[in-house]
């Protein structure tokens, strides 16, 4: 076998570091998200350094969504902003796959615009009414996903099949309504359906997946997808569909959704990304 280079150390040690990162920026999320006070200023908060850094990530997301197919014309993520009444999102009338910081823009949890020189999302409600519900949501991503739209056609529930899947083992509801969510008691209807679980089906349309990070909430749409795949093709076998065992649910959460597992799927996208540069 041929011995390491430097740059596999490197990267074997930049990942180990950055599964520590995630760790505290987990933590960190969680903690802001609890320990709100009420309405303060952006630049109070974080900083205009730290919004630009915010901007470019969801930018980033964005585009790394695009290339993957899992938003295309439409979709978008956001960002809370830590300890504020505020959160940063993609537009409306921007192509996906050429986003960049300068073209998300700011919004309160009413869904007004405060800030940014493009359109906010018709369906920014989305992400408001499950900010306003979920203290510990940090970061939302809305897709258009192929297969796990399926499921909300269909009204079978997404199971469990794939060692990635284990993480919605609660269940994705749907949200039985057909359309954009663009007001805002159709934005609260959505987070009252999500409840306190990891996405929830936009019936004939798309869905939302949250997390406690950015990084979080991109994965997971990633692996929300890859199930309803799997589970779809085995269907299509024509026997019946077995979902993990409880035990194989704890087992597989704790092998594929550590801080580790999950900065190392993003850092992949990175890479992909960085060789179409």
């Amino acid at each position: 076998m041929p011995k390491a280079g430097k740059s596999d150390v490197d990267r074997r040690d930049f990942l180990k570091s950055a599964a520590a990162g995630a760790t505290a920026l987990v933590a960190s999320g969680s903690a802001a998200a609890n320990t709100r006070q009420g309405p303060t200023t952006a630049s109070s908060a974080s900083g205009d350094a730290d919004i630009t850094k915010m901007k470019e990530r969801i930018a980033l997301a964005t585009r790394m969504l695009a290339s993957e197919g899992i938003v295309g014309s439409s979709g978008h993520v956001s960002m809370r902003i830590p300890g504020t009444d505020r959160l940063l999102v993609g537009p409306s009338d921007v192509s996906r796959d050429v986003i960049t910081r300068d073209d998300v823009v700011m919004v309160d949890l009413n869904s007004n615009q405060l800030e940014g020189n493009r359109k906010r999302p018709d369906e920014t409600e989305i992400h408001t009414g499950i900010y306003r519900a979920r203290a510990d949501v940090m970061s939302i991503v809305h897709t258009h996903p192929v297969y796990s739209v399926v499921f909300s056609i269909t009204k079978r529930p997404i199971l469990p099949v794939h060692m990635h899947g284990a993480i919605f083992a609660d269940g994705v509801p749907v949200f039985d309504s057909v359309g954009h969510i663009n007001t805002r008691e159709l934005g609260d209807g959505l987070a009252k359906a999500l409840g306190n679980r990891r996405a929830v089906l936009i019936k004939m349309h798309g869905a939302a997946i949250v997390g406690h990070s950015l990084e979080e909430a991109f994965v997971a749409s990633f692996q929300l997808e890859e199930n309803a795949q799997q589970q779809l093709l085995a269907e299509q076998a024509g026997v019946k569909v077995e979902p993990m065992t409880p035990d194989d649910v704890a087992r597989c959460v704790k092998q594929s959704w550590s801080p580790f597992s999950i900065q190392k799927r993003w850092q992949y996208y990175l890479d992909k990304q960085s060789l179409k540069s």
